[in-house]
């Protein structure tokens, strides 16, 4: 995964990906985020290393981290599901 662009907050907490406004927090207005493909169905948005949530690429509706599955760890070339 690889950082796709860096986008800034506009004063009432929305940024813009692929056109679609999409709410953020009103507490990031003014600073940048970056939006990361994650794959070909979601985005990720980034507060600097801090990840804050998923974006699905076809309807844009966000999914907080909170709610977002965190995927399994690969431990030396293995799969672990412990997080």
């Amino acid at each position: 995964m690889s950082l796709s662009s860096v986008r800034r907050v506009n004063r009432t907490g929305y940024v813009k990906i692929d056109g679609a406004a999409l709410y953020s927090s009103q507490a990031l207005a003014g600073v940048s985020v970056g939006v990361a493909d994650v794959n070909e169905l979601y985005y990720a948005v980034y507060f600097g290393c801090i990840e804050l949530g998923l974006i699905d690429a076809d309807t844009y509706a966000s999914k907080p981290f909170s709610q977002k599955q965190i995927p399994p760890k690969m431990v030396e070339g293995e799969v672990s599901s412990e997080p």
